[in-house]
């Protein structure tokens, strides 16, 4: 799939994601939601992870910036407002 509904959905929740360059994945998993690694890097994927497993005042503050993300651009109303917009341009020409 393009876009991982599991992402959406972690980010919704209020979690940070750790999360691999693959996709639409980066348009997502933007600056202080989350951390996005190189795919097939073990290495680099546990970083991340120890980043935010080292930190709890570091992983919720991330985990807010998510769930901010998501209800701004990818809720259920954001979708509505995004086709109501489209429609209008095409209504307009």
């Amino acid at each position: 799939e393009g876009l991982s509904v599991a992402l959406l959905e972690a980010m919704a929740s209020g979690l940070p994601v750790v999360a691999t360059n693959v996709s639409d994945t980066p348009k997502v998993v933007m600056d202080k939601a989350g951390l996005i690694v190189p795919p097939q890097a073990p290495d680099k994927l546990a970083d991340a992870i120890t980043f935010f497993l080292d930190d709890l005042s570091r992983c919720q503050a991330y985990g807010a910036e998510a769930q901010a993300f998501i209800a701004r651009n990818h809720s259920p109303e954001a979708w509505i407002r995004q086709i109501l917009t489209m429609y209008n341009a095409v209504l307009q020409k």
